[in-house]
């Protein structure tokens, strides 16, 4: 393989690496805001959870 092959076949190897790294930091921030919203929705959920009890429980003591 003369050298300019070469130089061509690894920057060519570079770049392929360096286009999955991209694609993988797209991905992993995607899977970050995923996990954040799932949170936030989870959160949610047991405040609605609470506040039903609580509601329930005022109901209880008030009438």
């Amino acid at each position: 393989m003369s050298n300019t092959n070469k130089y061509q076949y690894d920057k060519a190897n570079a770049d392929h690496h360096a286009n999955q790294l991209n694609r993988n930091k797209g991905t992993s921030k995607l899977i970050r805001e995923i996990a954040k919203a799932q949170e936030i929705l989870i959160s949610k959920k047991k405040l609605t959870s609470i506040n039903d009890r609580l509601l329930y429980l005022s109901n209880g003591v008030l009438w």
